[in-house]
């Protein structure tokens, strides 16, 4: 099962990092030649600029994508962690809108049995701290065997989860500005990271590639 985590943003978060960004178009453009040359069988989409994630939602469609929405999704870049499933699957979607507020919030999957979650935490704070406790308690719940997307570090500080591994590691930095926000967690059961696995954070600072102030990770479990 391969997974990717994309943050899609509004231009006015990264421009004083990586200049002016390319056009909405562009944007789109350069997220969908990701996925077709990746071939990710999931992909969390962190946050969803509308502009450009709607250019993006009816070109994955017709690659057969079939796409989870929070509940009350309404479009708008903080509505909640939307996933993009190979649509060969079947898939059972929960979200984490009676846990938390707009600003913070997640979608996990059911894919034969293991659960996947994708995560957007809040800025640092207490809202981040009681995010952190809430996922926490999910994991201890339902077990998923992986969780994966933008943790928000608190400055000079590192996210740990009990009972699981970081496997994007120092594989980074993930933000911009040359930070570490993006997380791979693994079960701590899972095997070690190998040759067979896939796990990657594309340098969001690639005049040719970027789209956003946040890198593409990508994993393989």
């Amino acid at each position: 099962m391969k997974l990717m985590a994309v943050n899609i943003n509004p231009k006015k978060h990264f421009r004083s990092i990586l200049g002016e960004p390319p056009g909405d178009q562009t944007r789109a453009g350069r997220i969908v030649q990701l996925v077709q040359s990746e071939n990710p069988d999931v992909i969390f989409f962190i946050e969803q600029w509308y502009p450009v994630f709607r250019q993006v939602k009816e070109e994955l469609e017709q690659e057969e994508y079939v796409f989870y929405t929070p509940r009350g999704f309404k479009p708008s870049f903080w509505s909640g962690v939307v996933a993009a499933v190979r649509s060969t699957s079947t898939v059972k979607a929960e979200d984490g809108k009676n846990y938390v507020r707009k600003t913070a919030k997640w979608l996990s999957l059911e894919i034969d049995a293991k659960v996947y979650l994708g995560v957007h935490y809040p800025q640092p704070g207490e809202q981040w701290k009681t995010f952190h406790q809430a996922v926490g308690t999910f994991a201890e719940s339902k077990k998923p065997i992986l969780m994966m997307g933008d943790f928000n570090t608190p400055k000079g500080s590192t996210v740990e989860i009990t009972g699981y591994r970081d496997v994007l590691g120092a594989k980074g930095p993930t933000y911009a500005a040359g930070t570490k926000l993006d997380y791979i967690f693994v079960d701590g059961k899972e095997r070690e990271a190998d040759g067979d696995n896939i796990i990657e954070a594309k340098d969001p600072r690639n005049v040719n590639l970027y789209f956003s102030d946040h890198s593409v990770t990508t994993v393989n479990i």
